[in-house]
């Protein structure tokens, strides 16, 4: 849907480091605070996940190889 596009771009403008105000303004919202609500912060989160998934299989394989 739109709605999904406007979320995701502003995500991916973020995510590169762009201005919220220059993100608030692409997005053609009247408030800053609106923009930020938009930013998913995916990068930071798919960076924790990988992190943990990567500590995990180096303890399994710690015990698979005790």
């Amino acid at each position: 849907m739109n709605r999904d596009s406007r979320a995701g771009g502003v995500t991916e403008g973020s995510d590169a480091g762009a201005d919220l105000e220059h993100l608030r303004h692409h997005a053609s919202h009247s408030s800053a605070t609106t923009t930020a609500r938009y930013s998913r912060k995916t990068l930071t989160r798919t960076r924790a996940v990988a992190g943990l998934r990567v500590a995990h299989r180096e303890i399994k394989d710690d015990q698979n190889n005790s």
